[in-house]
């Protein structure tokens, strides 16, 4: 009877472990997609501020796809939240992982043309993002 319960015992001791051990597996990958979701929407950001210095009538909206994952481009806000800048808001996006950037730029600074008339703003955007910071933020529109 002692050896049917110490038995009992360690096949539960050894069951939890494994669940223990799968669940920290899972864990340290959602880190890992969450850490390349946020990579891919540093880069989508720099893709989007290289084109708008090529191509200044540039206002985002595209999609960008990659192997692991894609990132897309929302079309750009202009003068919010002050004249003069630009508003970039990507979303990246790896094995379920989702990373939302934004990040407000001098429009003059990336480029000396004109500054265009924009588009209705769609969502309110953060009343604490300054020029140059990227923040990340919950949800996009």
């Amino acid at each position: 009877m002692a050896t049917i319960i110490i038995g009992a015992i360690l096949l539960v001791a050894t069951v939890d472990l494994g669940i223990l051990g799968a669940a920290a597996r899972f864990s340290i990958l959602g880190n890992e997609n969450k850490a390349q979701s946020n990579a891919l929407a540093q880069s989508c950001i720099q893709q989007a501020s290289a084109q708008l210095l090529i191509d200044g009538s540039y206002r985002g909206g595209l999609t960008t796809t990659v192997p692991f994952g894609y990132c897309y481009v929302f079309p750009f806000v202009v003068d919010v939240p002050t004249a003069g800048s630009v508003t970039l808001r990507v979303q990246a996006v790896v094995n379920q992982a989702v990373t939302n950037l934004v990040v407000v730029k001098n429009y003059n600074a990336i480029h000396i043309s004109p500054l265009p008339q924009s588009a209705p703003i769609i969502s309110p955007l953060p009343a604490s993002i300054e020029t140059g910071s990227i923040i990340e933020v919950p949800t996009l529109p």
